[in-house]
């Protein structure tokens, strides 16, 4: 389970380009992930398993993954055809619906993020002010 960071402070970008979601997305500290690795052969249905976010206690996102705009194995299909994946590599598969920013809620020093994936584990982190 991982969860991804974004700087939106972070947007020295290219003339023309709309939006950096490199310089956003990739910084130190940025993908989080943990607490421990679960095989695939280990969660029966993960399409029938509810992923959950909170930020400080607020529920933020709620759904089951079979609800997310791509699966697992479409992903996997587009990315094999782009480039190689090896054993251990990290497939993200984006996120449900409930993202703060068209809600106009922004992540902030001293909030607690938790993600819950049912029957895999919870990840539980704070935010803090980087450089």
């Amino acid at each position: 389970m991982g969860a991804s960071s974004l700087a939106r402070f972070r947007n020295d970008r290219p003339p023309g380009m709309a939006s950096d979601w490199l310089a956003q997305k990739c910084f130190d500290d940025a993908a989080p992930m943990g607490p421990w690795i679960t095989p695939a052969d280990e969660v029966a249905d993960i399409y029938a398993c509810r992923l959950r976010l909170w930020v400080n206690h607020e529920n933020m996102q709620d759904t089951l993954v079979s609800g997310l705009i791509f699966n697992v194995a479409e992903l996997i299909e587009y990315l094999s055809r782009r480039l190689t994946l090896r054993a251990g590599d990290v497939v993200s598969t984006g996120t449900p619906s409930g993202v703060g920013r068209p809600r106009g809620i922004f992540l902030k020093p001293g909030d607690k993020v938790r993600i819950e994936l049912e029957n895999v584990g919870v990840l539980e982190n704070p935010v803090v002010q980087g450089e």
